[in-house]
């Protein structure tokens, strides 16, 4: 149901308790903010990336997005007609960006650092917190887009808003902050073939992972699809609570994943691999049994420098760790 002065579909409840008092001046989070829109422009481009006004702009929306984490009159004052909404409004031009579509892609950056830092300021091993402040991160989020693209038109307001849903009315499950391969927009050879151009210029390793879920046709067919979105969801949410900003997180496919850890040699990516399976395993359930996943490791520079290898080797370790009845193999 819509609460009536949300705008985005749903109102998740404020997080009193997120981390956020580092960030209370927001000057931290408008940097990271940056240095992912440098990280994302083609390097013709970057050069036009006003930065002067977002040094001076960017951190002011920022305290006021953490502020709307812990209370719904904030989050109101970033709503169209609000008291912070001018601050929204200027998310395309902060960015440097045009048209709804951009001002999306600058607010899922901005969401992105944005949730990596939060998440850091956690006990490593507490993440009880996680999936309320994903929800909620994700929702002021969509309400700063939704008043960003105030001009634009219904349809384009829609796909805005959809954009910032964890689970769309269908069959069809997607988060917010998975890249498709299909789309244009992110195509998932490019963000993984400048990944590799990174290494080239800095040698650090990273790692490759192909997470599918086991035997995902069958739980279609034996399962509705909102039993199954929920669990859906809690996967994707275990992807996206390893991801790091400047990583890349794509689907191929629903259930199958794709995901690279940066400065990370193949013991510690088998590592999360194993955590992401176990988190998967105690927060997907379906009729009270986990969702079993395997998961394949390349790492870089050691199993390849190259797309194709790297996908390759993902690939037939998935393979081998479901034959051998093992969630990781790498």
């Amino acid at each position: 149901m819509r609460d009536a002065d949300a705008s985005t579909p749903r109102r998740p409840r404020p997080v009193p308790d997120a981390p956020t008092a580092p960030f209370a001046l927001g000057t931290g989070l408008a940097k990271a903010w940056l240095l992912e829109l440098v990280d994302a422009a083609p390097l013709d481009q970057v050069g036009q990336l006003p930065t002067a006004a977002l040094a001076r702009e960017a951190p002011a929306l920022c305290a006021a997005i953490c502020r709307a984490l812990a209370d719904d009159a904030a989050l109101d004052r970033l709503a169209r007609g609000g008291a912070d909404a001018p601050m929204a409004a200027r998310v395309a031009s902060l960015a440097g960006v045009t048209g709804p579509a951009g001002a999306v892609r600058a607010l899922e950056a901005l969401r992105s650092v944005a949730f990596a830092a939060l998440r850091a300021e956690l006990p490593r091993r507490d993440t009880s917190l996680l999936p309320d402040l994903a929800d909620r991160l994700a929702h002021v989020c969509g309400v700063v887009a939704a008043t960003a693209c105030e001009d634009a038109d219904a349809g384009s307001l829609d796909a805005v808003r959809s954009t910032y849903d964890l689970v769309e009315p269908h069959d069809t499950v997607v988060l917010r902050d998975v890249r498709d391969r299909s789309d244009e927009d992110a195509a998932w050879h490019d963000r993984l073939a400048r990944r590799l151009e990174r290494y080239g210029r800095d040698e650090r390793p990273f790692a490759l992972l192909l997470v599918e879920i086991d035997d995902f046709p069958t739980l279609l067919r034996a399962h509705d699809a909102e039993e199954l979105a929920v669990a859906v969801q809690a996967f994707q949410r275990a992807l996206a609570d390893v991801a790091t900003p400047g990583e890349v997180l794509a689907r191929e496919e629903d259930g199958r994943h794709w995901l690279t850890l940066g400065d990370a040699d193949a013991s510690l990516a088998r590592d999360v691999a194993a955590e992401i399976a176990a988190t998967v395993r105690e927060t997907a359930t379906l009729r009270g049994v986990g969702v079993a996943v395997s998961i394949g490791v390349a790492a870089c520079p050691g199993d390849g420098v190259e797309l194709t290898p790297l996908e390759a080797c993902a690939d037939e370790r998935l393979f081998l760790a479901r034959a051998a009845g093992v969630p990781v193999s790498g």
